[in-house]
């Protein structure tokens, strides 16, 4: 008998593998906890690498900052406490708590010194031994410094009050930087760096085109000049701003590279007035220059004096520091007062007086000008200037001299180079001979032409004897477009009047550092060469008939008309009429709005004439009153300008004629003259028209092959030449802007 035996193998699996998953939790454990571990570990590292370059980030800050910190020496040399270029030694600086870590940071200086015998190469050295005899090495040109931050290792802080055993690594580096012996300039600074100068990269600059933008030759190759100044009008006749840029550069190896800009705006406001009888700081003191940079009074501190807030929010966002800041705080320091003339008689502009040593404020009330008492409204108008990136209230504009010219004159090299010998000339006499009227210093720009009468001007070009009315019809033309210009001198603050005796040399202590490249009063002088054509009012008188002169108001960008005389009878029999430009000399001239002084009122007894400053231009119609003009000795072509092209206007584009041409355009007539019939040249510019992201090329074409056109298309800066031989006479050209290739 056989039994047999049934294993059950669903129990016998049971039974053996219950061992089996155990394990494999236990091994699973163990991996899982050698995976925190190491996870653990990880993000400590990472926590440690994380704080490790935040320490280092946060250290960086510390050197910049100190860096910017030696930069900001308001002196040369110690003086109360001041701090002072000589200060910059070596020295060891602690900064504790930064960022939860102590920073030491070891400074070392290193002077640097210029060689003064250099000619045609330049040369640097940190040995005094190798430095020409008798140079000066009590100030260095400039200081290399290495900062040396270094830090130990912190606790590791885990939260607001607990931090580990174990501490963070400690570190360490090195920053370099260079310090010039010039404190650190904000708006308008002489360059540090003359030419190819060590230390800034040349900037290259774009001289503007005459006649509107004219280049004063102030010494060597270097040259100044001002911007079209471009009003904003807030509100229409009241409330203007007027912006424009004077511009320094040097013209050496044919290349423009700029020096220094001057950047203004001018504007009218309507303040609420609040007489400051406590010692509370409320605005800050005139900001002068100073020969290197523009600098505010008290060391750029406010101090206790009268105060304004902007009346209205309908008007220039400069209005708040305008009004804030435009008001006197007594006493009779002229760096401490926005007019300085009113302190004098050269000629006193203002009523003196006022309110805490204050000048008087005026509202315009019942047809006049009544004084604002506190709490109460009152218009004012301030210039500024932009130093270290803000607009700051800088002393009035004084305007020395108005000129105006006829058609023409400033479009030729000859005419520029005179006027500006007679800008340069005159401004050194005014400062050298402390005059209280501009003059030219000699008999050799007796004025402009069509100051006087005579031969008509077109045919009596610069370095000639006489100057001479201007007339019409001009080649042909029954329009001229007068221009003028305004001539602007600041006073001279203390600090520039220290830096003009040291620059020559009548002073030799207690001295400013003097730029290099800077050897010519004329590159300091705080004097402005400025277009005022639309700015100024102009008047023809007889007024109407036969010439009327447009005097528009003022749009922003300059988009009025004013100075365009008009032959509105073509038939009137020959006659003299005088074209008269105004303008007032003051901030408001520039801003073309009404007196805001109590002087400046013609029916007040304080009224003091030479506020208003006036010129004068002669204009012979039809021959005038000596007869026919003559007949025009190399008289040259004369035709129309105009556009075959959509969405490009001829009338926007600029024509700057050669050195030796006159021309003359109005509307789509031009008319090109040159003396004695000799060849000449124009060039166009600024036609252009942008479709997506490209600007269009384009070409100009004459119909008469006797003007050669060499064109430049290229988008933006498209160009074009127009050229003519000596003894060209033809009428009727037709110049036209093409889309295409000229046939």
């Amino acid at each position: 008998m056989r039994i047999r035996f049934k294993q059950n193998y669903s129990d016998f699996t049971l039974r053996h593998s219950s061992g089996s998953v155990l394990l494999d939790v236990l091994l699973a454990i163990v991996i899982f906890v050698i995976g925190m571990l190491a996870l653990a570990s990880l993000q400590g590292n990472l926590t440690r690498s994380s704080s490790d370059a935040n320490a280092r980030t946060v250290g960086t800050n510390v050197a910049e900052e100190l860096i910017e910190e030696f930069r900001t020496f308001r002196s040369l040399r110690t003086a109360n406490g001041v701090p002072a270029y000589q200060q910059i030694v070596d020295q060891t600086i602690s900064v504790l708590d930064r960022g939860g870590i102590d920073y030491t940071v070891v400074v070392t200086v290193d002077d640097w010194y210029f060689k003064s015998d250099l000619v045609n190469s330049i040369s640097i050295t940190n040995d005094t031994s190798e430095l020409p005899s008798g140079q000066d090495t009590t100030i260095s040109d400039f200081k290399y410094l290495e900062l040396a931050v270094s830090w130990e290792g912190n606790e590791f802080q885990i939260g607001d009050e607990t931090t580990t055993s174990d501490r963070l690594g400690s570190g360490a580096f090195v920053v370099s930087s260079i310090v010039p012996s010039i404190p650190q300039l904000g708006a308008a600074k002489v360059a540090a760096d003359d030419d190819d100068a060590l230390g800034v990269p040349p900037i290259n600059y774009t001289p503007g085109a005459r006649p509107d933008i004219v280049a004063i030759n102030l010494t060597d190759e270097r040259f100044k000049e001002s911007t079209t100044p471009l009003p904003d009008v807030i509100r229409r006749d009241e409330l203007v701003e007027t912006w424009f840029d004077v511009v320094t550069y040097n013209t050496a190896n044919n290349n423009a590279v700029f020096l220094r800009r001057e950047e203004f705006v001018v504007l009218t406001c309507e303040c609420t007035l609040h007489t400051n009888g406590g010692s509370d700081e409320t605005g800050f003191l005139p900001t002068i220059w100073n020969g290197v940079e523009y600098i505010t009074g008290n060391d750029g501190e406010m101090v206790a004096k009268n105060y304004g807030t902007s009346a209205n929010n309908q008007q220039s966002q400069y209005c708040d520091t305008c009004c804030r800041d435009h008001h006197d705080a007594g006493g009779n320091n002229k760096d401490n007062v926005y007019d300085p003339a009113r302190l004098d008689s050269r000629p006193n502009w203002s009523v003196s007086g006022g309110q805490n040593g204050d000048h008087e404020h005026y509202t315009r009330a019942g047809g006049g000008l009544n004084v604002t008492n506190n709490n109460g409204k009152y218009v004012e108008s301030c210039r500024m200037v932009r130093k270290d990136g803000f607009m700051r209230v800088a002393q009035d504009f004084r305007q020395e001299a108005l000129i105006s010219f006829p058609e023409g004159y400033l479009d030729t090299l000859g005419g520029v180079e005179e006027y500006s010998e007679y800008v340069t000339s005159s401004v050194t006499d005014f400062y050298v001979e402390g005059r209280d009227v501009l003059t030219p210093p000699s008999g050799d720009f007796v004025g402009p032409p069509a100051g006087t009468v005579g031969t008509p001007f077109p045919f009596d070009f610069p370095g000639d004897a006489t100057d001479d009315a201007t007339w019409l019809p001009l080649m042909g033309l029954n329009s001229q477009q007068m221009r003028s210009r305004g001539i602007y001198i600041d006073n001279l603050g203390s600090e520039l009047t220290l830096f003009l005796n040291c620059l020559a040399g009548t002073v030799t202590t207690n001295c400013p550092v003097i730029p290099p490249g800077v050897n010519d009063p004329l590159q300091v002088l705080p004097f402005y060469d400025i277009q005022t054509t639309w700015l100024a009012w102009w008047i023809s008188d007889p007024a109407g008939d036969p010439v009327s002169v447009t005097s528009e108001s003022v749009s922003d960008n300059n988009s009025h008309s004013r100075g365009l005389a008009v032959l509105e009878n073509p038939a009137a029999t020959g006659q003299q009429i005088d074209i008269d430009t105004t303008m007032h000399r003051g901030n408001i001239g520039l801003t073309v709005t009404d007196p805001i002084t109590r002087s400046e009122d013609k029916n007040d007894s304080n009224y003091v004439p030479e506020v208003e400053a006036m010129h004068m231009l002669y204009l012979d119609v039809n021959g005038g009153v000596d007869g026919e003009p003559p007949t025009p000795t190399g008289y040259t072509w004369s035709g129309t300008f105009s556009s075959s092209v959509n969405q490009v206007d001829a009338s926007s584009a600029t024509i700057q004629p050669g050195g030796n041409a006159f021309c003359s355009r109005s509307g789509t007539a031009i008319s090109c003259v040159t003396p004695n019939g000799e060849g000449g040249s124009l060039t166009i510019t600024g036609y252009v028209r942008k479709v997506g992201q490209d600007y269009l090329d384009y070409w100009i074409c004459s119909s008469d092959p006797a003007l050669q056109v060499a064109n430049l298309p290229a988008g933006i800066n498209n160009s074009a030449t127009v050229t003519w031989n000596a003894g060209t006479v033809v009428n009727d050209v037709v110049l036209s802007i093409e889309a295409s290739i000229c046939p």
